[in-house]
């Protein structure tokens, strides 16, 4: 993990890591400022792969492969005293096989593009765009509890996109 300044707030990046079999989260990040998790594997955790709370709007970007696989859920975007947070996923995020959910979003807004929010989806090939992949979990592939939005369109639930839009109310594919 590597913590630097970044002008208005703090950048942090946490970068190949490996983080599995835990008790509770696999990796659990908040905090005010921009972050950064690339090439992440967590794995095997009693609750979430990745546990992102919205705290004085933070926001981050999933980079490479990130792999939340065989967790309670595999990533949870959880509000914190009403606040937002913005989650940019420009690489490939796979959640899979998670007892219960694979994303499970309480008010978080999910991009896929640019971490600069310059594109969205697939169809922003001019720089980075991002996936999101979430099959064979055991409830709903995608939960939206409250009032999460999802941006872009290459989100793929079971094999198919039309029932992943079902797993996820309320959202503009």
């Amino acid at each position: 993990m590597d913590t630097e300044y970044d002008g208005g707030g703090i950048k942090t990046i946490i970068d190949h890591v490996v983080s599995k079999n835990n008790g509770v989260h696999g990796i659990s990040v908040a905090g005010s400022g921009f972050f950064t998790i690339r090439n992440v594997k967590a794995v095997n955790n009693a609750e979430a792969g990745i546990q992102l709370y919205a705290y004085d709007d933070a926001v981050y970007a999933l980079d490479g492969q990130v792999h939340l696989n065989n967790n309670n859920y595999g990533l949870g975007l959880v509000e914190f005293n009403d606040r937002t947070m913005t989650v940019n996923v420009v690489g490939d995020l796979i959640a899979e096989r998670n007892r219960y959910n694979g994303i499970y979003n309480v008010k978080a807004t999910m991009v896929l593009g640019n971490s600069d929010n310059s594109s969205s989806g697939k169809s922003g090939k001019t720089g980075s765009s991002g996936s999101v992949k979430t099959c064979m979990n055991g409830d709903v592939d995608i939960n939206n509890r409250g009032n999460g939005s999802f941006e872009g369109d290459d989100y793929t639930c079971d094999g198919e996109l039309s029932k992943c839009y079902e797993c996820y109310p309320g959202c503009s594919p």
